[in-house]
């Protein structure tokens, strides 16, 4: 069973090394990662700003994801800044469920917007099954391009 909770003060150590872990494949492959996202200091923060989700299968955290809820205007565009699953735990329809959850927890949001790096083809592919649409391209530095998607 698949269910998400707020990430608590007690959680912060946890969500580090599972976001580490969520990311170090990508890491070996590619040579990049957020790593600074994976500090105890980041999810700290991201504790404190935006909303933060720990991804529980039955009961044990399997990822987690991050997102930021701006103002209820006309645009009401928000950002899923990371969405991360463990590695044993991808490819089970865990991520999907998270972005469902997202829908249905902010159902105001009528745009969603978010990076992930150009090398990562098998994020691209997993947004993209789940209604993400490609609108561009950034160069990032000498090595990473990020792609950003709309939600329509």
């Amino acid at each position: 069973m698949i269910t998400f909770e707020k990430v608590q003060p007690t959680d912060i150590d946890c969500m580090a090394d599972v976001k580490f872990r969520a990311f170090e494949p990508e890491l070996k492959r590619y040579g990049i990662s957020p790593a600074e996202m994976c500090s105890v200091e980041w999810n700290a923060w991201a504790m404190e700003h935006g909303d933060y989700y720990k991804i529980l299968r039955d009961g044990q955290i399997a990822g987690g994801l991050h997102l930021f809820v701006f103002g209820q205007d006309f645009y009401n565009v928000h950002e899923l800044n990371s969405i991360f699953v463990l590695p044993e735990c991808q490819n089970q329809g865990i991520g999907s469920r998270a972005i469902r959850f997202i829908e249905e927890t902010y159902p105001s949001a009528r745009k969603w917007r978010l990076e992930t790096p150009s090398l990562s083809t098998g994020n691209h592919h997993f947004y993209e099954k789940n209604g993400f649409v490609k609108v561009r391209e950034v160069a990032d530095g000498p090595v990473t391009l990020f792609v950003y998607y709309w939600e329509y």
